[in-house]
């Protein structure tokens, strides 16, 4: 299963996901927490450069890439760290600052968004072993499913021991993700929630493409599998 990583959202978030030694995801557009999860921080930490929140809030703001560089640079135990979104920008935008931050002496996770050409997430795998999958929001399965299928194919045929990260993508967690991120799960385990140690893996998939919100405990009589699906081959 993929390791599930906390997005932390507010002081108490992070002080409950911290308590348990939760693997957390910080958010760079949070700074009124910036001060106050540094005196925290563990080797399960990670940053999210916050480029959509950034945005949204301040009516088309990007991320600064020198301060971005600043940041990170402030410490060295991060696990690893997110490129910089040109959100509403192009490919070649989005690119240019993940060139930009590797240039830097920076090892930056590369984001890969769902209406990206496929021609990009190679160059992405050839220059990074941790890349990082985006999909839309509303995150609609007819769309995300493909997208991900297709993202696996391409990641798989470079022949690489590659860790892929979800961004946002519990959901979707019956794919091989290395590990995923969320706001809404609860902080006393590191693994998935339930629904996804439920039924085999082809199962899961067919329930999500038919549109199916099934009582996941009833999958095969309520039995666990015994497989690690992060272990398991892509079987599309």
């Amino acid at each position: 299963m993929p390791t599930l990583y906390f997005a932390g959202a507010n002081r108490n978030h992070y002080l409950r996901a911290m308590s348990v030694g939760a693997y957390l995801l910080e958010s760079f557009a949070d700074k009124s927490c910036r001060k106050f999860v540094a005196n925290f921080r563990h080797k399960f930490w990670a940053l999210d450069c916050g480029a959509f929140s950034v945005y949204t809030k301040t009516q088309g703001k990007q991320i600064d890439l020198i301060e971005y560089r600043d940041y990170i640079q402030s410490w060295s135990g991060w696990e690893w760290y997110l490129s910089v979104d040109v959100i509403g920008g192009t490919e070649k935008e989005n690119m240019q600052n993940y060139s930009t931050l590797v240039n830097y002496g920076l090892s930056p996770v590369p984001v890969f968004h769902e209406n990206e050409d496929f021609s990009l997430l190679k160059e992405y795998v050839q220059s990074s072993s941790r890349p990082a999958l985006g999909a839309i929001p509303p995150r609609i399965d007819k769309t995300v499913i493909p997208f991900l299928r297709k993202s696996f194919e391409v990641i798989q045929s470079e022949g690489r021991g590659t860790k892929v990260h979800g961004l946002a993508m519990v959901k979707y967690g019956y794919f091989p993700f290395e590990s995923v991120d969320s706001r809404t799960w609860a902080p006393a385990t590191h693994q998935l929630p339930h629904p996804f140690v439920y039924a085999n893996l082809n199962d899961r998939i067919a329930l999500y493409e038919k549109g199916v919100r099934a009582k996941w405990k009833t999958i095969n009589k309520g039995k666990k599998i015994k497989e690690n699906t992060s272990q398991l081959s892509f079987p599309f």
